[in-house]
């Protein structure tokens, strides 16, 4: 939901559509949901945002719809390196997008069928065969422009016991540039350092504009905390930490 909104904020931007919600995701109430799919199949919606999950069921219909009709113009698949590296068994709905995309194509007339493009930093060679071999179409266009970015550099501890691990901690986040992203394990687990522990270090250590996200977070919630790190709202609202 996170990238869904963010790429809503940055059409919103780019369009001047600051009232128009293009993002479908858990945040929305079921009537709002409804709606959003409803204006994309009847074409008063241009674009819409969503995970491959909520494409591949909900809006597999009026995706269907829009293309039968000649509608639609583009698929876009964003960060498409996941369908080879999560689509096999953490989230299969990247690799059903391949059957949705080839329904999508069989219904829409030839002369109208849509463009897709898939989007991605990150591609080895695996990953581009088992694109290759899920999307193919008549005709491709493959454009690369490799850079070569900076990579994150590795520090460890080895902390023999919770006193040490918090000073370290503590200490690491006095010294690294902000805003700081901090990851724990399960974020309830009583097995190892949680989301809820780091946030009491940290509220103990007098580091007070913070804000925790986990996997049972509101979309809302989780916007917030987006706009937090971007100090995009009220200077109340600024975050300097996100556990």
């Amino acid at each position: 939901a996170v990238l869904a909104l963010d790429l809503e904020r940055r059409v919103r931007e780019l369009t001047g559509q600051h009232d128009t919600t293009f993002a479908y995701h858990g945040g929305l109430d079921d009537s709002r949901k409804t709606e959003l799919a409803e204006r994309f199949r009847q074409g008063a919606q241009w674009l819409i945002i969503s995970s491959p999950e909520a494409a591949c069921t909900a809006l597999a219909r009026p995706l269907e719809a829009s293309a039968a009709e000649g509608r639609l113009d583009l698929l876009a698949i964003d960060e498409a390196h996941i369908v080879a590296e999560w689509g096999d068994a953490f989230r299969p709905a990247f690799q059903t997008l391949a059957g949705l995309r080839r329904r999508i194509l069989s219904r829409a007339p030839k002369d109208r069928r849509p463009v897709t493009v898939m989007l991605t930093a990150t591609l080895d060679d695996y990953g581009l065969k088992t694109l290759r071999r899920l999307f193919h179409g008549d005709r491709e266009l493959l454009v690369s422009a490799q850079v070569t970015r900076p990579e994150p550099s590795w520090w460890m501890s080895h902390c023999r016991t919770e006193k040490d691990k918090r000073e370290r901690f503590l200490e690491a986040c006095r010294h690294l540039p902000r805003p700081l992203l901090v990851y724990t394990s399960l974020h309830t687990s009583q097995q190892s350092t949680n989301v809820q522990r780091v946030r009491a270090w940290l509220a103990a250590a007098g580091l007070a504009s913070v804000a925790s996200v986990a996997g049972n977070v509101s979309a809302g919630k989780r916007q917030q905390s987006v706009r937090g790190l971007r100090l995009a709202d009220d200077m109340a609202d600024d975050l300097d930490i996100v556990v």
